[in-house]
């Protein structure tokens, strides 16, 4: 009960965005005179000002809302905007004007931070174990994300561990590792620039090993072999449209195995912020 007002309550709080433009009006006012335009995606746009001036509302091209104050400055020169929709706080505009001065701003509910947007994020992935690896995530601030990583070494021979005969393994040589992985999760803009990944797959990872003397009748063994879930966290920093990420990955087996991973992406933006 306590947790649904707090949403109400958090819900009814929401501050509206205004930003000043420098796109000016197309209305020029008279001389002794000043317009301001607000231009809203909101209809229900309450906007009152400190000496009750009226303003006019239409819709323009583009299906957006402006309301339009003209000011007389004869007595005069500042005014403060009340600014205010249902859901939202009243925000305060002080303005200073001047004659025939024009004045442009963009009033705008605040970006949903968790809203799916489209977007692609194309990556590629690297890490000691398995130097080969790519990552897609989908939507802006808030999104989903598939990857896939390999060493591009396939398993060969047995495990060492299962062998119960006796092999003299000192001199084996190391082939590097066995190793490709199978994540998804969801990618959280925590800042416009900065992001948190987090997710879960499956994966295998093995050493492999190439001995003198055959192993069970094969020139290569593994050891530590294991498969198992994986569990995935990091990182990622947006540069343009340039994207750096670093984080790590584990394989949940009979032990624990964690290797870190960086990445190098590019990201393509289908639909343009206005």
């Amino acid at each position: 009960m306590l947790c649904c007002l707090w949403m109400v309550q958090a819900e009814a709080q929401k501050k509206l965005v205004i930003r000043q433009q420098e796109q000016p009006t197309a209305f020029y006012p008279e001389t002794g005179k000043a317009c301001v335009e607000l231009i809203s995606p909101l209809q229900d746009l309450n906007v009152k000002s400190t000496f009750g001036e009226a303003c006019t509302c239409e819709q323009n091209v583009d299906k957006m809302w402006v309301y339009r104050f003209v000011f007389d400055l004869t007595d005069e020169a500042k005014r403060t905007l009340y600014i205010s929709a249902p859901g939202f706080v009243r925000e305060e505009l002080k303005l200073s004007l001047s004659s025939k001065q024009k004045l442009f701003f963009t009033v705008f509910p605040p970006e949903d931070k968790f809203k799916f947007e489209p977007g692609l994020l194309i990556e590629y992935l690297y890490s000691g174990t398995a130097p080969v690896g790519a990552r897609l995530a989908f939507g802006k601030r808030f999104g989903v994300y598939v990857g896939y990583k390999t060493s591009m070494k396939s398993e060969e021979g047995v495990a060492i561990e299962d062998v119960t005969a006796f092999y003299d393994v000192s001199g084996a040589a190391d082939k590097g590792y066995v190793r490709e992985s199978y994540t998804a999760g969801v990618r959280i803009g925590i800042l416009k620039w900065f992001y948190m990944y987090l997710g879960g797959g499956y994966g295998k990872y093995a050493r492999l090993w190439e001995n003198p003397v055959p192993v069970e009748g094969a020139p290569k063994f593994m050891s530590d072999s294991q498969k198992g879930p994986e569990a995935e966290l990091g990182l990622s920093f947006r540069l343009g449209n340039f994207a750096l990420s670093g984080g790590t990955n584990a394989l949940i087996g009979d032990k624990f195995m964690c290797d870190w991973q960086f990445g190098l992406g590019y990201y393509i933006n289908f639909k343009k912020r206005r």
